[in-house]
């Protein structure tokens, strides 16, 4: 989902996400996503569009604004060192029927 990792990582860092040349590098995509889902860095870069000529993962950006909607979060775990795993989030019918935008 364009964005998400953008949140995640606000998330996570508690600071916004600053990409360069767009790509996002992939020890920092890897060890937010493998920290706050429970995947491995094979599973992610599988299915999250590893360039591994590059590196890292393709940055994409559709809203011209500061922080995108984010799906409603209904279930987390503090860990005892801070740190969170995200668990769950809902997505409504709606959601689903946005117009896609092609590349």
């Amino acid at each position: 989902m364009p964005r998400m990792f953008e949140d995640i990582y606000r998330i996570y860092t508690n600071e916004p996400f600053r990409a360069e040349g767009g790509l996002i590098p992939a020890e920092i995509y890897e060890r937010v996503m493998t920290t706050c889902f429970p995947v491995s860095v094979e599973q992610v870069r599988k299915y999250c569009g590893y360039h591994a000529d590059a590196g890292g993962y393709e940055y994409e950006m559709i809203f011209a604004r500061q922080f995108s909607p984010f799906g409603e979060v209904v279930d987390y775990k503090q860990n005892e060192d801070g740190t969170f795993r995200y668990l769950s989030n809902t997505i409504e019918q709606k959601e689903l029927e946005l117009t896609r935008i092609e590349k």
